[in-house]
Order: structure tokens, then C-alpha cells, then sequence
């Protein structure tokens, strides 16, 4: 059963990690600081990533109004410093992310593109480094993990 979830999480991990990779844009996002959490600045780009993740849920059967599009820069800003917060604590706890981890959600990211020539290029078109998607990935990855371990594993239903 455990497995099982992992597995699933890995597989959250890589879509939304996809999703972030084709829609952010993410040098295009100014760099305005929407939030500090404790002493780490979160900016504007920041916030448009998981804007970005939100987005396609928010308004799967909906119309875009300026008041969804201010509940949902709300709840993203609101899952920003959670995921943040849950970072620097899984930090805290000496918890870390593998190099074979990595690989192995890099690699079925990378499966998703038709060569890795398209991948180069969406990473090219988002304004992004390999070295800051691995960055990034790493940081969502060691996220989901304190999740896993501490949040659902700890949690009865």
C-alpha cells in the first residue's frame, strides 16, 4: 500500500513538474516579493508557478471572473508558503532528496517529451535552465517526501 502512494506521488511530482515546466514562463514573472517565510523571500514568479498548477482545476468547468482569479492568487499565495514552510521544516529535520530521486523524476519528465531536443526547447520557451528545473524539482520532491512521512503517514482516516 505504501508503495502504491509513492508511486502516485511520483507521478503527481512529474505532472505537475511537466505542467510548471510548459505553462510558468517563469523568467516573464516580475520579481516583486509577495511574502517572506521566515527570512526566505517568495516572489511574484513563485506565485505564478503555482498559479499555474492551480489554474487548470480552478476553472475546468468555469469561467474566468476577477473575483475567481483573486480566490485563486489567494490559494495560490496561501499553498506557496505552506509548501515553503513545509520545506525549510523537512530541511530542519535533515530530510533530503537523493540524487537517484531526482533522476528517476527527471527521467519520466523527460519521457513525456517526444525527444530530448522538445525538452530542451520547452525549458528554452519557460525561460529556464536545466540547472533551475532540477532546482526546482528537487525542492518539490523533497516537499512531497515531508508530506509523505510526516503529514500522511502520521494522519488516520
Amino acid at each position: 500500500m505504501k508503495a502504491i502512494k509513492e508511486r502516485a506521488m511520483k507521478k503527481i511530482i512529474v505532472i505537475l513538474a511537466l505542467a510548471v515546466l510548459l505553462c510558468a514562463g517563469i523568467s516573464n514573472a516580475t520579481e516583486k516579493i509577495v511574502a517572506r517565510v521566515n527570512g526566505i523571500e517568495l516572489t511574484e514568479a513563485d506565485l505564478q508557478k503555482v498559479i499555474n498548477e492551480l489554474l487548470p482545476q480552478a476553472f475546468y468547468h468555469s469561467s474566468v471572473t476577477p473575483d475567481k482569479v483573486a480566490e485563486l492568487k489567494k490559494k495560490a499565495l496561501d499553498e506557496l508558503i505552506k509548501r515553503e514552510l513545509y520545506y525549510q521544516e523537512a530541511k530542519n529535520m535533515g530530510m533530503k532528496v537523493d540524487a537517484s530521486e531526482l533522476k528517476e523524476a527527471l527521467t519520466a519528465i523527460k519521457k513525456r517529451f517526444s525527444s530530448e531536443r522538445d525538452y530542451e526547447k520547452a525549458l528554452k520557451e519557460a525561460g529556464v535552465s536545466e540547472k533551475e528545473f532540477n532546482s526546482y524539482l528537487g525542492k518539490r520532491l523533497l516537499v512531497e517526501k515531508f508530506i509523505q512521512s510526516e503529514i500522511m503517514a502520521k494522519s488516520r482516516v
